[in-house]
């Protein structure tokens, strides 16, 4: 059975592991849950943002539209949170890269507000190979612990960390792929620019 890659942004109660594992059930089972229903669960930020990350996944998997434009009028508060916003919308860039063509810069208009920090980590995502890519976010899977029983421990969850973006790009581009020189500005002293 392939589950959804959970991302916590921090530890999970035993109850909002359990909705989750629901929610992510239930798209397993061929529905199209409505993820404001699970909120009742627990309308905490952190939760929110989980259930976001799997339904963003389990929607765009399935061929059906998905933006952070649709989280985002459900719940304005999150455009407040500028880190889990680019999270939001770099596990968007990440899946959505996957089937279609999208450029970095799509992403940079839609969310001009948060500039520059947005730019480098979509550039720096959209240079890596699609396998890096696709584990470029931290991720927990679903899985039964071994040895563990169900209701004890983590609660099903293996924690599997994988660095957002790691501090090597396999293979990064030269400084000549990376700039172009379109002439001389001037020159003095110390050299020309």
């Amino acid at each position: 059975m392939n589950k959804t890659i959970i991302q916590p942004a921090a530890e999970l109660s035993r109850e909002q592991e359990d909705a989750l594992l629901r929610f992510d059930e239930a798209w397993e089972q061929g529905e199209s849950p409505d993820w404001e229903k699970y909120l009742a669960v627990d309308s905490s930020e952190t939760f929110l943002l989980e259930l976001l990350h799997i339904d963003l996944e389990r929607k765009l998997k399935a061929g059906l539209a998905a933006r952070v434009e649709t989280y985002l009028e459900a719940h304005p508060e999150l455009a407040h949170n500028d880190e889990a916003l680019i999270d939001l919308i770099m596990a968007e860039y990440r899946l959505r890269a996957q089937y279609e063509p999208i450029a970095a810069a799509d992403f940079v208009h839609r969310f001009r507000h948060l500039g520059t920090r947005l730019d480098n980590r979509l550039n720096l995502l959209s240079q890596m190979s699609p396998d890096l890519r696709n584990m470029a976010l931290p991720s927990i899977a679903h899985s039964e612990s071994a040895g563990s029983e169900p209701g004890q421990g983590n609660g099903g969850f293996s924690h599997t960390l994988v660095p957002r973006v790691p501090n090597v790009v396999a293979n990064p581009p030269s400084a000549e792929e990376r700039y172009v020189i379109q002439g001389k500005l001037g020159e003095g002293g110390m050299g020309a620019v």
